[in-house]
């Protein structure tokens, strides 16, 4: 959806009024300018809600932006789906959007990155599963242990606590979780 045609819905508006109030703002004329010697134009709106409007403007303009320069950064990463396409196009806030983004971010090194650097995520995955075998989940461990890229663990209870790193980084990366939170 376009930006003035979510302004007219909002503020309850002709769509010649907010086209004509957005070139006006666009062409950098101050709100009080625009309510006192441009009513004609505006419809006579009063400064306050054209002071909404700017700002409402304004974070449309950047969200949309925003917005763009995701998806742009997702086709690069060959990350881009539909299903994420269209769950960035219907995201309706700067939150929800980042929220959606945050999967796919160039993260620092973190202890869950650490972790399934050293192979532990056959182990997270397994612990999500939840199923409650705890010999099953020492005897993956143990075989954990013995890649050459976890040879800095020394114990079971070491790969667990990585995979529950890897765990809580990807809760923490959810939108869905973040969303309810």
């Amino acid at each position: 959806m376009d930006i003035s045609r979510q302004l007219q819905e909002q503020f309850s508006l002709g769509a010649q009024q907010i086209t004509q109030t957005l070139a006006l703002i666009d062409d950098g004329n101050t709100i009080p300018f625009i309510a006192r010697y441009r009513k004609e134009v505006t419809g006579n709106l009063d400064d306050q809600t054209l002071r909404k409007l700017a700002d409402r403007y304004t974070q449309l303009q950047a969200l949309e932006q925003r917005r763009s320069d995701i998806l742009r950064l997702l086709e690069e990463q060959e990350q881009i789906t539909p299903e994420l396409q269209r769950q960035i196009e219907v995201a309706s806030t700067m939150t929800e959007l980042e929220d959606i983004y945050r999967p796919f971010r160039p993260k620092r090194k973190t202890r869950a990155s650490i972790a399934a650097a050293r192979g532990l995520t056959p182990l997270a995955d397994y612990l999500i599963e939840q199923r409650g075998d705890l010999q099953g989940l020492q005897k993956l461990a143990n075989g954990l242990l013995s890649l050459p890229e976890a040879a800095e663990l020394d114990t079971v209870e070491q790969a667990i606590a990585g995979a529950q790193d890897i765990l809580a980084e990807r809760t923490a990366d959810d939108a869905w979780v973040r969303r309810r939170l």
